[in-house]
């Protein structure tokens, strides 16, 4: 599964609601995971990124939003064995 995000908000704003949902697309389909491309300006969210990606399959990668289309390409992109 190749997934592009792209959030247009603070971290604070986030629900706890909103964060088991996020969770809980990544348990359930865990070994579909190719690429997942995240767009936020956020270093919190850049930080939470690099963490997450060491525990699940795929590759995941952060982008600012002034590299939206190279996030685009990246995602569509099958990954790298």
């Amino acid at each position: 599964m190749n997934y592009l995000l792209v959030l247009n908000t603070d971290v604070s704003n986030f629900t706890t609601g909103a964060w088991l949902q996020d969770a809980w697309l990544g348990i359930k389909d865990l070994a579909k995971w190719n690429r997942a491309a995240i767009v936020s300006d956020s270093d919190t969210i850049k930080n939470i990124t690099k963490v997450f990606t060491k525990v699940m399959p795929g590759e995941f990668n952060v982008f600012e939003h002034a590299r939206y289309n190279e996030a685009v390409q990246w995602a569509s992109e099958q990954l790298d064995l």
